[in-house]
């Protein structure tokens, strides 16, 4: 690929920098199943079960060779495919059930061209003779196909170009797959430029030939039938490096994504619906990817991409707009893939460059980094259908490895989730459930020795523990009051109870002015119920009122009485003086009148009345 120019501009949506590396050591996350050597440097890999026994196998293709691979790195079969190959897949293109090893070819062929001239040299004997002018080179490929049980590779599509990738899917859901091929190059013309000169020598005239070389670079995308027929081909102005189909719509056919120097969306039928503005200008798309990472339905496209300065990746949705972007310093994006890295199938994308992989969330941030012990060339990621974790095929050089997600990885995200949980019972305020995730998030921390996750888990039961002492001492200065409110209503037991709850909550918690407050109440109480005691020896029982008024009295001096017993003491008091008023005000010696009105009618005279009346007064 050519060299690029590092863009100018940067997108204004936050960009992600990878700026620091994980603390994980390289066996953390991938565990090596096996390693197989080939012959050559390794062109393309791909997965798929080729022999329809539910597991899949690993087909590499080094410049002219292709190897079937078992899931146990054990060597199945080996093809001479007789051409250079430039890309492979695996997938049924027919529908039997059976997957084929499709393999792209791909080279430069160059010619000569000879043209007829005339020599005017002599005049006299004017001669036509052929003779070479000049050279052109042009980008040349097909697509072949192996069968179950074939020997060799046979010839399934005339593309005419270098073929760069292919994929299988039902564009048109329709139930037949569609073959998808991405092709193109450069293009060398030499184009001849003639004129006539004088020879000084002779006088006679001449013709001078002047070559100039012009490059021109071409691409396209194209849909073939399994029975290799071409249903349409869509022209670019430069060579298509991917190609995949995309779901942008829940219920329509699949768009397809065409990585060349930009990237192109096309419809099922290769029209163009839309043209991203990203990645930027003398930008080289590497790899792409779909999938659904928001859980809408929809699939979000994720584009790797390389300058001559640095390298990352670009996650769009189907209009186009950036959701974010992740960028590696000088780095060359060696391979990009949505890969299910998570005990619940959590989506995450992977990005290959020089010797480490990047493992990013669905919102961009860096989740871990894995370092490998050689130069990653290209990198696959699969499902075996057995486990919610992908595996992962690199190439390096002229190897193919096959790793698994560790054992201790597994344990670490474990440790993780508990973590992640206990996290979101302290938002919640529910921080009985937060204490026992990060008691069990502690205990795999502690069996992986990992000293950073036992930190973060101190720190956040700090957090709750500081939260839980404002919960509990609210709790023992509520049961404090009630402790008061029933002493002064002369209910000791049930206010020692409360006020022994309050003190158990204030030592628990460490808050020693609580303890000691409660304390010295249940000393005043003892005191208080000592002086009783002696005040019923020497000077005789009293009634329980009396007795109540005098606790009272007594206690008030030491200490502020409950503002609800004071306000119902002083609402009795003023009632009780309304009414001794209202009693005396209503009081009066009665009149004349007032006699003569209360007399019964019985006949007796005035004189009678009164002087009997005067004698009831003087008794």
């Amino acid at each position: 690929m050519s060299s690029n120019k590092l863009a100018k501009a940067f997108p204004v949506f936050a960009v992600l920098v990878c700026l620091a590396v994980c603390s994980f050591a390289s066996d953390d996350i991938l565990s090596l199943n096996w390693r197989h050597g080939a012959d050559g440097d390794i062109r393309g890999i791909a997965v798929g079960d080729v022999d329809n026994d539910t597991v899949p196998e690993v087909v590499a293709v080094s410049s002219n060779t292709v190897y079937v691979l078992d899931y146990s790195g054990r060597l199945k079969n080996k093809y001479s495919a007789g051409f250079p190959i430039s890309s492979v897949y695996v997938g049924d293109i027919d529908g039997d059930g059976f997957k084929e090893i499709l393999l792209g070819s791909g080279f430069m062929h160059t010619f000569d061209t000879n043209i007829t001239r005339f020599d005017f040299s002599d005049k006299d004997n004017i001669q036509r003779r052929m003779e070479y002018a000049y050279k052109v080179t042009r980008d040349q490929g097909d697509v072949y196909m192996i069968r179950r049980n074939s020997k060799i590779p046979a010839k399934l599509l005339d593309v005419g170009e270098w073929v760069r990738d292919i994929y299988v899917d039902d564009l048109d859901m329709d139930g037949v797959n569609e073959i998808l091929v991405a092709a193109g190059g450069t293009n060398i013309d030499y184009m001849e430029k003639v004129h006539m000169e004088t020879d000084p020598d002779t006088g006679n005239q001449t013709y001078i030939t002047n070559l100039t070389e012009i490059n021109r670079e071409n691409g396209s995308v194209s849909i073939f039938l399994p029975n290799g027929t071409l249903e349409k081909t869509h022209r670019m102005q430069a060579a298509v490096w991917r190609v995949r189909p995309v779901s942008f719509n829940k219920d329509a056919f699949k768009s397809v994504a065409a990585g060349a120097g930009k990237i192109e969306i096309l419809d099922n039928h290769l029209v163009p619906v839309a043209n991203y503005k990203y990645p930027q200008n003398n930008y080289t798309v590497e790899e792409l990817s779909a999938a659904d990472i928001n859980n809408n339905r929809v699939d979000e496209l994720a584009v790797a991409f390389t300058t001559s300065a640095v390298g990352g990746v670009y996650v769009l949705t189907g209009d186009g707009t950036l959701l974010w972007e992740y960028r590696i310093p000088s780095g060359d994006i060696k391979g990009a893939s949505f890969a299910s890295l998570d005990m619940n199938g959590e989506i995450y994308l992977v990005v290959a460059s020089g010797k480490s992989l990047y493992i990013l969330d669905r919102g961009g941030r860096l989740k871990w980094t894995q370092a490998m012990t050689v130069g990653v060339d290209l990198m696959k990621t699969f499902s075996t259908g057995k486990s919610t974790y992908d595996d992962f095929v690199i190439s390096s050089g002229n190897s193919i490895y096959l790793y698994n997600i560790g054992s201790r990885f597994i344990r670490l995200q474990t440790a993780e989730k508990y973590y992640d949980n206990a996290k979101k019972n302290y938002e919640s305020a529910n921080y009985q459930a937060a204490m026992a995730n990060l008691t069990n998030a502690k205990y795999v921390y502690a069996e992986l020795s990992n000293q950073e996750g036992l930190e973060k888990c101190e720190e956040l039961l700090g957090k709750i523990d500081k939260n839980l002492k404002v919960i509990k001492k609210e709790s023992a200065d509520s049961l404090y009051k009630e402790a008061r409110n029933e002493y002064y209503l002369d209910r000791m037991a049930e206010a020692k109870e409360y006020l022994q709850k309050a003190r158990e909550i204030y030592v628990q918690i460490g808050d020693i002015e609580g303890a000691t407050k409660c304390d010295n109440f249940f000393k005043d109480m003892e005191n208080q119920t000592s002086t009783e005691v002696t005040a019923e020896t020497t000077q005789g029982p009293q009634t329980t009122s009396e007795a109540t008024t005098t606790t009272i009295k007594k206690q008030a001096k030491k200490e502020e009485m409950s503002p609800v017993v004071l306000g119902l003491f002083a609402l009795i008091i003023v009632f009780l003086l309304l009414l001794g008023l209202k009693q005396i005000i209503s009081w009066k010696k009665p009149s004349k009148n007032d006699i003569e009105d209360d007399a019964p009618e019985t006949g007796i005279s005035d004189s009678e009345v009164i002087k009997q009346f005067g004698e009831e007064r003087k008794e």
